[in-house]
């Protein structure tokens, strides 16, 4: 999942462009159990189609608006209380 300005929160496969030759980084959160998981790719798919605003103004949980990235995944996450900002993650 991406938000970006081009096309707002949309599906994208994670080729090898957007990854390797970015420079990307993955993290997973750790101590979640796969129940979550999929709480929070089921709420990240149900954005699909939303605006996109490139400083989100608010890290509330109903703003309406438009998003960015960090938001997005953060705001998945604290749909099961996960808070991401301060969750032990692994680094791949």
């Amino acid at each position: 999942m991406e938000a970006n300005g081009g096309f707002g929160v949309h599906e994208y496969e994670l080729d090898s462009h957007r990854f390797f030759d970015r420079g990307t980084t993955l993290f997973s959160v750790k101590n979640t159990d796969q129940t979550k998981i999929d709480k929070v790719v089921s709420w990240l798919y149900s954005q699909i189609g939303r605006k996109y605003n490139a400083v989100s103004p608010t890290w509330e949980l109903n703003y309406s608006g438009g998003i960015n990235c960090s938001t997005l995944v953060w705001a998945a996450y604290m749909q099961v209380g996960i808070n991401i900002i301060n969750a032990p993650v692994s680094i791949t």
